[in-house]
């Protein structure tokens, strides 16, 4: 909160009452202050029809979990107007503030995925988000960030394939009450469920 404004005081320091409060209103809401809050209006890639990932139920059934897409952005601060990866963060966000796919925290839980044999599933990552607002959001890297740097807020996980070629995608630590979703990291489609307090 301090960040958003202390970005309102940098961009508008000669603006009337209403522009501020038209920007706060905004940081609020989550939006984007910064000139990449432009991505939010990409269209989203394709989806890849050959990944699949399933959530099994206690009565063994595999339910789909459905696609979602995210719009990259960057997070600023301090008084610099340049960008550099001391002060400006790589961030996804999801609308919405949670997924469908509820579970329970502490509940056992499967993970299941259909892959093409060109997806290595240690491409794979398991992210966490954040709820803010009526939108999901979470930090990847630093601005100019290698990707073979990796991202932050992933969670370990191993994969396992069976007889039938899917991938049991298990998580090594137990994911706490929050959103997460499996994602390709050069992609923007994305796999969520939420864990919720029991």
């Amino acid at each position: 909160m301090l960040l958003c404004l202390r970005q309102i005081e940098l961009l508008l320091p000669d603006e009337g009452i209403f522009m501020r409060a038209n920007c706060l209103l905004m940081c609020l809401l989550g939006l984007s202050l910064t000139p990449a809050g432009v991505q939010a209006q990409s269209l989203p890639s394709k989806p890849s029809r050959e990944l699949k990932v399933y959530i099994k139920q206690p009565n063994g059934e595999l339910l789909l979990v459905p696609h979602e897409y995210s719009v990259q952005d960057t997070e600023h601060e301090g008084m610099s107007r340049s960008a550099n990866r001391w002060n400006t963060a790589v961030m996804l966000r999801l609308p919405g503030a949670k997924s469908t796919i509820r579970l329970k925290e502490g509940d056992a839980f499967e993970v299941w995925a259909e892959l093409p044999k060109k997806i290595d599933p240690r491409r794979i990552e398991l992210l966490k988000f954040e709820t803010r607002g009526q939108q999901r959001v979470t930090y990847i890297s630093a601005f100019g960030a290698r990707s073979s740097e990796g991202h932050w807020n992933t969670l370990p996980f191993r994969a396992w394939q069976n007889l039938d070629g899917k991938w049991l995608l298990e998580p090594t630590i137990q994911p706490l009450s929050g959103e997460y979703c499996f994602t390709l990291p050069s992609g923007n489609e994305h796999f969520c469920f939420g864990m919720d307090k029991k």
